[in-house]
């Protein structure tokens, strides 16, 4: 992704999709590349089309906070974004359920899971593949999160056999929680 950003070709008229840039900061956060992408974020956050900017910028800053562990102000950050686009909003729960499962706050995170499947069963302008992947990413950590509670009922091998034939959101984060059972 560096070299292609480097050579510009992310760039239509100065200016860089909105589907390209998180793409670019959610790999490189993935390697690790964190200061990396605050720059990145910083230097072309403001070429993002006007009508998406501010929802990007902050959710993707909110995003860098939960992968550094910094689960308090990810939240902050996030009780910021306001938007009306479908997908960006289960995005938004989507974090927030990862962030209740890190902190140990199960009742949020349940809150949360009940209100996603209620989303997903209901909102009509979801593209298909995008609501099946949330819905995938939102049983799973709802299957994990009971098997964490229950030792007796842990079955990794079969979580990891999901994980393999389905597409799932935050399949990464996914795949640490299940080898963390």
């Amino acid at each position: 992704d560096k070299e292609f950003i480097s050579t510009k070709s992310l760039f239509v008229r100065n200016n860089i999709h909105v589907f390209y840039f998180n793409s670019v900061t959610a790999n490189a956060s993935i390697l690790g590349e964190y200061e990396w992408v605050e720059n990145f974020i910083k230097k072309y956050g403001t070429r993002i089309d006007s009508n998406i900017r501010e929802f990007a910028v902050d959710y993707l800053g909110a995003l860098i906070l939960f992968i550094k562990k910094d689960y308090r102000n990810s939240l902050v950050r996030l009780s910021r974004l306001n938007t009306s686009y479908p997908n960006q909003k289960q995005n938004v729960r989507n974090l927030m359920l990862q962030i209740y499962f890190e902190t140990g706050e199960t009742d949020h995170a349940l809150s949360i899971i009940d209100s996603s499947l209620h989303f997903l069963k209901t909102e009509k302008n979801l593209p298909d593949n995008f609501r099946q992947s949330s819905k995938n990413f939102i049983k799973l950590t709802s299957t994990i999160l009971k098997q964490m509670s229950s030792p007796s009922k842990r079955n990794p091998a079969l979580l990891l056999k999901k994980l393999s034939t389905n597409e799932y959101q935050n399949k990464h984060w996914l795949l640490e929680k299940i080898n963390e059972l």
